[in-house]
């Protein structure tokens, strides 16, 4: 299988980070080890952190993606959920323990503010997915809990990370994953019991989530991103660095707080003349309220 020049600067840049740390880690000796020019790194990362940023988008898609199968796997078992899913979160904290501690331990990158930003919408990202969890566990009956019973098992799970991560212990992730979950279950079940009211409600919750409508659209124009990103590693590498560009332009567009649809429709409209990319296209325009010719 042929690897993109995206992911060979990605991985190579992930092995060095951590071999040397963050802060020995230069642009040009990712170059060096990839067998690549200096040049070819600018035309997809600006930065060592972009490098990062992708890094963590990175481990962060491919966690998504198995915890949407997890939710739509045709053998659900609503009553395991919970240890299933923390089985999977803590098993990927073990195996990209080495890079979150090469992060972590650099105050470059902790004193980020691309970064703190970038991270804070992962962290709601992280949140809606546990929302999910908790509501395909229990019902319709802990919706006016749910928002407690994620932070709590949020806390749970966030403590324990930081054990496996940090301070490198070493116990069962079945055994860690039964205990919370039987923990998660007594309180979501007394809760619902007990007609407790809510503490935490959509009025009083201090992080910025989501109505349910914009999460499913972000997602949708996500996956779709993600598709052409796909496409265009299977071209030669010119065509692939000119999608990359023109993504990237996109992306960075798309995190701005208000929206310059000038700018996204020409970016649209420069993938056009790739005419395996126009189902994707027809479908991103109507999610980004534009019109393409």
């Amino acid at each position: 299988m042929t690897v993109s020049k995206r992911d060979l600067i990605l991985s190579t840049a992930k092995t060095l980070f951590i071999e040397n740390g963050f802060r020995a880690t230069t642009i040009a000796k990712i170059a060096e080890h990839a067998n690549i020019a200096k040049g070819s790194i600018y035309s997809y990362f600006s930065s060592k952190n972009d490098i990062v940023k992708a890094l963590l988008l990175q481990t962060d898609e491919m966690r998504q993606n198995i915890i949407d199968a997890l939710l739509n796997s045709t053998h659900k078992d609503n009553d395991n959920l919970i240890k299933r899913y923390i089985e999977l979160e803590l098993g990927e904290v073990v195996k990209e323990r080495d890079f979150l501690k090469a992060i972590l331990n650099s105050d470059e990158m902790t004193l980020n503010e691309e970064l703190i930003e970038m991270l804070q919408q992962l962290r709601v990202n992280y949140h809606m997915t546990q929302q999910k969890i908790i509501l395909q566990s229990f019902g319709q009956p802990i919706e006016p809990h749910l928002l407690d019973v994620t932070t709590m098992l949020n806390a749970l799970l966030q403590e324990y990370t930081i054990f496996l991560a940090l301070d490198e212990a070493k116990f069962s992730l079945n055994h860690c994953a039964k205990y919370i979950q039987l923990n998660i279950k007594s309180i979501a079940n007394n809760l619902i019991d007990q007609s407790v009211t809510p503490f935490l409600t959509k009025e009083n919750f201090p992080m910025p989530l989501p109505s349910h409508s914009k999460f499913m659209q972000q997602q949708a124009i996500k996956d779709l991103l993600e598709e052409i990103k796909q496409f265009a590693q299977s071209q030669d590498n010119a065509i692939e660095e000119e999608i990359y560009n023109t993504l990237g332009l996109l992306e960075q567009e798309l995190e701005q707080s208000s929206a310059n649809k000038t700018l996204q429709r020409a970016l649209l409209a420069n993938l056009r003349q790739f005419n395996a990319l126009n189902k994707q296209l027809d479908a991103l325009a109507p999610l980004l309220d534009l019109q393409l010719g």
